[in-house]
């Protein structure tokens, strides 16, 4: 038996998860960031009688002893979630730190009374020690695309198709099983409706409409997302312990983990240091060969300026607004337009090294 939804963030619409049996919505990120569509998202999920969770995007690169920081301010921003939609650690920035991780974790429950799970992609699964975390009762969510999912309108996987090895946990709470080709995450969760609850910490009395997709799912194959239709709650309930998985999984190629926003500050940073590299090398060159572009004191100043300054402000600009306001194209082009920018703010500086002989030799 189980459930099958999708996350989504300020990116998708507001009507991205209808249909679906269930919907996780981005929160926070870090201790600023606040998705200005994350009510509307979730309130519609629940006006759908469908399962619903939040998570945060943890920022252990920003905030290395900030873990209880994080955690208060996804708490803080989301109380009014908990206890009726599960919480969940997205767990995506390349900084592996499982102690920071579970002092979040640690955090979150100390707080709610509720254990969160915790995202990850397969490859982070395996290749960090996470038993603290899992032997501390935290679910996993794990997520990797197969080929055959990671394509527009995917089939769905059954409950035992899981390829990854799931590390230090005895089973997966979910599997992210496809970003439907960059447009739409997909995840298959593995437990009725009862165990979302249990994950979700509800604690009372099961619902009708809850009851009813029990009975629904243990007698038919699973349907293509449609319009559900809205039926009154008269109540929830305690969960059931989640289903058990078989642990002997066959590793299979898995695609990059998807994000929903293009190059970091700190990895456009680390490009242009990398483009500057080359362009010691080239200045290196340069002056050995004695090559010099003439330039005005003018131009080489303006040069410097839009080196230095005006092109990694745009870059982080646009990453910063397109989180913000959701004006972006899409991971692969928002990382396309900033290594475009990345790519120039290289050229300008070979030209400056290449003219530098000639700086100071007048107007």
């Amino acid at each position: 038996m189980a459930l099958y939804g999708v996350d989504v963030s300020v990116f998708q619409a507001l009507n991205a998860g209808d249909g679906w049996d269930f919907v996780i919505v981005k929160a926070t990120e870090g201790t600023a960031y606040i998705n200005p569509m994350c009510d509307a998202q979730y309130q519609r999920a629940k006006s759908n009688h469908q399962r619903r969770g939040v998570y945060a995007f943890a920022r252990p690169d920003l905030n290395p002893y900030g873990a209880i920081d994080e955690a208060d301010f996804f708490v803080d921003n989301c109380w009014g979630y908990v206890k009726d939609g599960i919480l969940v650690l997205d767990w995506e920035c390349a900084v592996w730190n499982v102690a920071w991780a579970k002092t979040w974790l640690d955090r979150v429950y100390e707080r709610t009374g509720v254990r969160p799970l915790i995202y990850m992609s397969a490859s982070v699964v395996n290749d960090y020690d996470w038993s603290s975390v899992a032997n501390a009762g935290y679910g996993l969510w794990i997520a990797g695309y197969p080929n055959n999912y990671n394509v527009p309108n995917p089939p769905r996987p059954s409950e035992d198709e899981l390829p990854y090895s799931i590390g230090a946990w005895p089973f997966a709470a979910m599997w992210q099983y496809s970003s439907s080709a960059g447009t739409l995450d997909r995840d298959i969760f593995y437990g009725d409706v009862n165990a979302w609850n249990a994950y979700a910490g509800r604690e009372i009395a099961q619902s009708k409409d809850d009851k009813e997709n029990s009975q629904n799912e243990s007698t038919e194959k699973p349907k293509e997302p449609v319009q559900k239709e809205e039926n009154k709650e008269t109540g929830e309930g305690v969960g059931a312990t989640p289903n058990k998985q078989t642990e002997d999984h066959t590793k299979v190629p898995e695609q990059v983990d998807s994000t929903d926003k293009g190059f970091s500050a700190k990895e456009y940073l680390e490009i242009v240091a990398k483009a500057e590299k080359s362009v010691e090398l080239i200045k290196e060159t340069a002056e050995k060969t004695g090559i010099s572009i003439p330039m005005s004191n003018k131009t080489y100043d303006i040069l410097k300026v839009i080196v230095a300054i005006v092109l990694p402000t745009v870059s982080t600009l646009y990453l910063g607004l397109a989180n913000i306001w959701g004006f972006g194209f899409g991971e692969q082009v928002d990382k396309t337009i900033q290594l475009v920018i990345a790519a120039i703010n290289a050229l300008l500086g070979i030209a400056i090294v290449k003219s530098s002989s000639d700086y100071h030799k007048g107007d």
